[in-house]
């Protein structure tokens, strides 16, 4: 029975992304002056872990770009080649492309990227053999020559494997195509000279053939030829020697060819991908230009994303035959009509390409020329330029668990299967005498309970050093990008974290690590001149306070501006110029969360837009965190994040609003207060504000905003002062309940998004709770705008 080796890909892929990590972060700790072996040996493992897994599966991309890697890796850890910083970089750069190539994997596309190309040629050139000085032969003098300097136009190879060949995982024809990619254009002739055993005496695995490939092509040297059977030379016969033979040169002339697309609007339906084809076009040949037909394009109200309404005229430049084209095209025969014509003057083929799309109809004018000239290039591929930014690989869909914690679980089970035959038993005769033992056992059935639940919520717990471990291949890049000198220092890496909440805190991190780098440490020549040391740091702190997971991002540079902050605010109408004397330097650093809010000078590509940390804060508050800053001018930045815990479970206080039961976040309420109307003030907009010691509290009429009865009589009323978003509001309720502890469900899968309300629960009596957002009341209620309106912040 035939495996279907699809089912194993996403952990192949989750094993790949795990290597990749070990790899990137063995580079990072690597010291191009003193090497560690056990290091480099890590890094080549995880790369040939990879390349053996890549292979098994088929991801014949991957398995080739690694094979390469892990060739100038076998290099270094041989000592064969120097290792230096340019090399590190190298690497580096080569395990994003193998996120990126990971990436295309998971979408079901096994291909080179752009950048991956380029790189792997970069790879190539580094394994170029180094210069070798032979014996001066009496003469005195040495000739340095390099031995990949005699090339010739075609070498013939007797290729014979042993019996056993197949039976270690090798494959002839995987070989044969490695050695017609040396080739530009694939000038390679195989042919069988020896299959001397008998039909029935055959054995499936083993290989009883020789086979004489005659490889021909400018600039191939044996040495090349080699690696191709690196893997397999001890499982062999092999004979490389150049051969006098001439086959049929190519013209010298590239051919150009024009195809003309014209695709069924069923062909997305049927899982083709015309961006696919035209890749896979344009790694056999040149793609000189692309022309669009927009003729059969439907106005927006009108279209079928699940439909095909463009035209494509594609004109292709290479020494290529016309089947190697039709190939790339043999999966949509039926579902296109495609032309493919050869022309041998490139002006013969524009002028060919204009006259089709004259009738096809195209983008008229300026886009036209565009579409033609400047688009065509990048179809189906990625630019060129090698990036260092990290690729954001899918979320995996599960997490590695330690034997301690399954071992704890499997006991609380087996105590939870105790108590149940207790009580099983007192039902069968149960009569009040046993009303004790009944007692006991149900407290003995809520204590395994609550321990199960614990031991549950500890597998979902991961360490911090998941999220910590990509700051510092990210400040590296950064302070190469910004000329700075930084030093990053990780504390709390063991800090365990529900793996929910570090998948969603990872990005507002990263803007924070970010912007402290950009924003707070110093140039080498200003903090000489401020009497700092040159190289500035930057610290990520994790720790356990109380139920919540604390982190803090700090850094020694210039810190926050008070005054210019304070300035900015004023002149966006966000206070006034007496309330910036007044206010406390917290609420003052505050105003860097609003909106498009930016004291930068200049906009550059890293920040200065005011884009970010708004978002920022909304991101840990929706995680029910909260976020502050303290800092000290020319001294640094302090950030603080507090976290629960999990995101499973939520501290609450419910409350009752008319017949129905809501819950509020514990964490987010300030106090609670009962209603007097002496203390509550109408203003202007029908708008109402609760005097609360010093300073003015918009209130929120709870009943009204969820779409139940406004209360009437408010004599029996209570307030709950929550805290949002840095300033608080009084919403009003019938009746405060108990608090306990919740178990969260999602209303967006279950339901539908509510504005207003993050989730509900199933109480102790089988009602459902619906659970509080305070944020988004607040804004569906307006008494944000209401806030920053009348700058509530003191009563003076």
């Amino acid at each position: 029975m035939a495996i279907d080796l699809k089912q194993f890909h996403q952990i192949f892929i989750e094993e790949c992304a795990e290597g990749l990590d070990v790899m990137e972060a063995s580079l990072m700790a690597l010291n191009a002056h003193s090497l560690d072996s056990d290091t480099i040996n890590a890094i080549f493992r995880s790369a040939h872990s990879i390349k053996g897994g890549a292979g098994t599966f088929g991801f014949t991309a991957l398995a080739d770009f690694t094979h390469v890697l892990e060739t100038l890796l076998d290099e270094v850890r041989s000592a064969v080649r120097s290792f230096n910083d340019e090399l590190i970089d190298l690497l580096l750069k080569s395990v994003d492309c193998m996120r990126n190539m990971l990436e295309l994997i998971q979408q079901g596309r096994n291909e080179y990227t752009a950048a991956a190309t380029d790189l792997k040629r970069i790879l190539e050139q580094f394994l170029a053999p180094v210069s070798v000085v032979t014996p001066d032969n009496g003469t005195g003098s040495g000739e340095q020559t390099r031995s990949h300097d005699i090339h010739h136009d075609q070498w013939l190879i007797t290729f014979s494997p042993h019996k056993h060949f197949m039976q270690t995982g090798n494959d002839p024809l995987r070989i044969v195509r490695e050695l017609a990619e040396l080739t530009v254009d694939g000038s390679i002739h195989v042919t069988l000279i020896d299959c001397s055993t008998s039909f029935i005496c055959y054995t499936p695995d083993e290989c009883y053939c020789t086979w004489e490939i005659i490889l021909s092509g400018a600039n191939i040297d044996a040495l090349i030829i080699k690696k191709v059977f690196e893997w397999v030379v001890n499982d062999c016969d092999l004979s490389i020697k150049p051969h006098a033979r001439l086959l049929p040169q190519s013209d010298a002339q590239p051919s150009i060819w024009c195809v003309t697309f014209l695709p069924d609007p069923r062909l997305f339906q049927t899982g083709n991908d015309p961006l696919r084809i035209f890749s896979e076009l344009d790694r056999e040949c040149e793609l000189i230009s692309c022309c669009i037909s927009t003729q059969k394009l439907p106005s927006l109200h009108l279209m079928d994303s699940e439909k095909c309404y463009l035209s494509w005229r594609l004109c292709l430049a290479g020494n290529v035959e016309k089947s190697v084209i039709e190939e790339a095209f043999e999966w949509v025969t039926d579902e296109a009509d495609i032309t493919i014509e050869r022309h041998l003057q490139t002006s013969e083929m524009i002028s060919s390409c204009n006259n089709h799309l004259s009738e096809l109809g195209t983008i008229d004018g300026e886009s036209r020329q565009e579409s033609m000239v400047s688009a065509a290039p990048q179809v189906g591929r990625e630019p060129s330029k090698l990036s260092s930014k990290k690729s954001r690989l899918p979320e995996a869909s599960s997490i590695r668990v330690g034997t301690d914690k399954v071992d704890s679980l499997i006991d609380m089970v087996g105590e939870l299967v105790i108590t149940q035959s207790m009580l099983g038993q007192l039902g069968e005769n149960f009569d009040m005498q046993h009303l004790p033992k009944l007692i006991e056992g149900l407290n003995q059935l809520e204590q395994n309970t609550r321990e199960l639940q614990e031991s549950v919520m500890r597998i979902r717990m991961l360490p911090m050093s998941f999220t910590f471990s990509r700051f510092p291949r990210m400040v590296r890049d950064l302070s190469q990008e910004l000329n700075k000198k930084i030093d990053l220092v990780l504390c709390g890496e063991s800090t365990e974290l529900d793996k929910t909440v570090m998948e969603k805190i990872g990005d507002p991190l990263v803007h924070l690590v970010r912007n402290s780098i950009d924003h707070g440490i110093e140039s080498p020549a200003e903090r000489l001149c401020s009497g700092k040391k040159e190289e500035g740091t930057v610290t990520l702190n994790a720790y356990h306070q109380g139920g919540h997971v604390v982190i803090e991002i700090t850094d020694d540079g210039r810190g926050l501006d008070r005054d210019n902050i304070a300035k900015k605010g004023i002149e966006r109408g966000l206070l006034s110029e007496q309330e910036a004397l007044e206010c406390t330097d917290d609420k003052i650093f505050d105003l860097i969360f609003q909106p498009g809010f930016s004291t930068a000078k200049a906009v550059s590509a890293l920040s200065g837009r005011g884009v970010g940390m708004d978002v920022v804060k909304r991101n840990i508050q929706v995680l029910n965190g909260t976020i502050e800053i303290s800092s000290v001018k020319n001294e640094g930045t302090k950030i603080k994040i507090s976290l629960p815990l999990t995101l499973a479970i939520l501290d609450g206080q419910l409350v009752r609003v008319g017949s129905e039961i809501y819950v509020f976040p514990l964490v987010s309420i300030v106090e609670s207060i009962r209603y007097c109307s002496d203390l509550v003030s109408g203003i202007a907009g029908g708008f109402r504000v609760l005097k609360l010691r010093d300073e003015y509290v918009p209130i929120v009429e709870l009943a009204e905003i969820l779409g139940g009865k406004k209360i009437e009589d408010y004599s029996a009323a209570l307030m709950v002062v929550v805290d949002c978003d840095s300033f608080k509001v009084a919403m009003v309720v019938d009746e405060l309940m108990a608090q306990q502890q919740v178990v969260i469900k999602s209303l967006e899968k279950n339901y539908k998004p509510i504005e207003g309300i993050s989730g509900a629960t199933i109480l102790g009596d089988g009602t459902v709770a619906l659970i509080i957002d305070t944020v988004g009341v607040v804004k569906l209620a307006g008494a944000e705008k209401l806030h920053h309106k009348y700058s509530l912040c003191k009563t003076g």
